[in-house]
């Protein structure tokens, strides 16, 4: 202390009473400052301190990046009455929009009817696009599938000997809209192609030209007997930049966006005996702690939250946004973004980046994927989960297969994969995976609920991988991960 009293002696500056109360390192870094400025006030006192330390904070405040948050799609609680003919309009509704995408490609442009392949006679060639609502065997093992148009249904036979389209034909499911294109002899319909509605291969892959990161975070299970409490302080201390190694706590400075991804609590009554599995089994007093955790995120990173089924919220989907009784202060956050579930968002649109497209869905239909089609079982099921969600963007919809989740029918199918994303992250299943899908990030994330065997998650067959946070770089579009076990 007397050494650098001393420094300020030697250049003529005298301190105030009260500096000499401060720990030698403010002191060092206040000599710092004035010795590089020439200053010509010779005595020294708190407000020229105050002043020094706000400068100080606007300069940090100017290492952090520029960030943008735009909602494309975020769907409210509708409070119409339903009709009875409102699943005609939600599946129309289906049919409609897919096909429109499978009638970009050329050999579904101009496709035949259900009811003019019916009453034509035999013909080299028919093209149709149609909703799956029946898929059979013969005894002869080759596959029958029912499509329906707005004017009819029609089967289509898949042989055993086409082994390419035969293997396509297996990850077919019900309800989904699909293109065809083959011939119809001795009153069948035969298959020579299936078409998907897929993603576009020709959209530009896009990066950010500064250095900004992205955090994906989901099933914090707050309230369980399983919240891993000091593995997610870690992460919050790292958003802080008060923890990591020298190398993250930079990569923590960078952090622009941090997406949280449903299921932030346990809730209550979710399962059968839930309450046995709980330390806090009051939903509110289990956001309030989530709050907690928030509120310590500096507002420089942009924070969109959406819910998940065990969030207090409707289950049936899309859910909307979490009432505002249950996150009353972190919706007054300016640096909060509330959306539903699924939601569509446009982040960083800043000078010298186009933007970034993020599809949030919390991924309750992965678990029917997973157990259900025998190809995605094959590939890994729950521990391969990236598959599923490729599998999904691959039938532009989030839950084709009427079960594969709850909904809520309307006018509109909102769970279609109407927008192309850049990124699409989802929860869940607790299992960290990542991948790239024409231009696209997937990003399956992971949880902060320990493993024991006996969580719920692991009782319905997930393979947790908690406590690990990938972090994708928008000026790379690579993603890395932090373990915070």
């Amino acid at each position: 202390m007397k050494e650098i009293i001393n420094l300020f002696r030697q250049k003529g500056y005298l301190l105030a009473p009260e500096l000499l109360q401060m720990k030698s390192s403010q002191l060092q870094e206040l000599y710092s400052h004035v010795h590089a400025n020439h200053f010509k006030i010779k005595i020294l006192n708190m407000s020229i301190y105050n002043d020094f330390t706000n400068k100080k904070m606007e300069t940090i405040n100017n290492d952090f990046p520029n960030t943008h948050v735009e909602i494309l799609k975020s769907f409210e609680d509708e409070d119409s009455k339903k009709k009875v003919n409102t699943f005609v309009e939600f599946y129309n509704d289906r049919f409609e929009k897919i096909s429109s995408f499978l009638k970009n490609r050329p050999e579904l442009s101009n496709v035949n009817s259900a009811k003019n392949i019916s009453e034509e006679n035999n013909t080299s060639k028919i093209s149709m696009i149609g909703m799956v609502s029946n898929i059979s065997l013969t005894k002869n093992n080759n596959m029958i599938i029912t499509l329906e148009d707005p004017t009819g249904n029609v089967k289509i036979m898949i042989t055993e000997k086409n082994s390419d389209l035969y293997k396509k034909s297996q990850d077919i499911v019900l309800d989904e809209v699909i293109g065809i294109t083959g011939s119809k002899a001795r009153g069948f319909i035969f298959a020579n192609e299936i078409f998907f509605p897929d993603m576009p291969t020709n959209f530009e892959f896009k990066k950010s030209s500064d250095e900004v990161y992205a955090a994906f975070i989901s099933d914090i299970h707050i309230g369980s007997t399983a919240f891993m409490e000091e593995s997610f302080t870690k992460f919050i201390d790292w958003v802080k930049g008060s923890a990591g190694s020298p190398e993250q706590r930079e990569t923590s400075k960078k952090l622009g966006y941090l997406f949280i991804i449903g299921d932030v609590v346990d809730g209550i009554g979710i399962y059968p005996s839930q309450e046995n599995d709980l330390v806090i089994k009051d939903i509110y007093e289990q956001f309030n702690v989530f709050t907690k955790f928030i509120k310590q995120i500096p507002e420089h990173v942009q924070i969109i939250i959406c819910p998940g089924n065990h969030d207090g919220t409707r289950i049936a989907e899309p859910q909307p946004p979490y009432p505002k009784i249950f996150l009353k202060e972190l919706y007054e956050m300016k640096n909060v973004t509330m959306v539903s579930n699924p939601a569509y968002l446009k982040i960083h649109e800043v000078e010298g980046s186009l933007g970034f497209i993020v599809l949030m869905y919390h991924g309750y239909s992965l678990d029917h994927y997973c157990l259900d089609v025998q190809s995605l079982r094959n590939a890994g099921g729950y521990g391969a989960v990236e598959k599923v969600v490729e599998f999904l963007l691959k039938k532009r919809h989030l839950a084709p297969t009427h079960g594969s989740s709850l909904f809520v029918p309307s006018s509109e199918d909102k769970m279609i994969i109407e927008i192309v994303p850049d990124i699409v992250a989802t929860g869940h299943i607790h299992n960290l995976r990542t991948s790239v899908l024409n231009h696209i990030n997937v990003i399956t994330c992971s949880c902060f609920e320990r493993t024991t065997g006996e969580t719920y998650a692991e009782r319905l067959g997930h393979k947790p991988t908690p406590a690990i946070v990938p972090i994708i770089n928008l000026k790379t579009r690579k993603v890395s991960v932090m373990d915070f076990n």
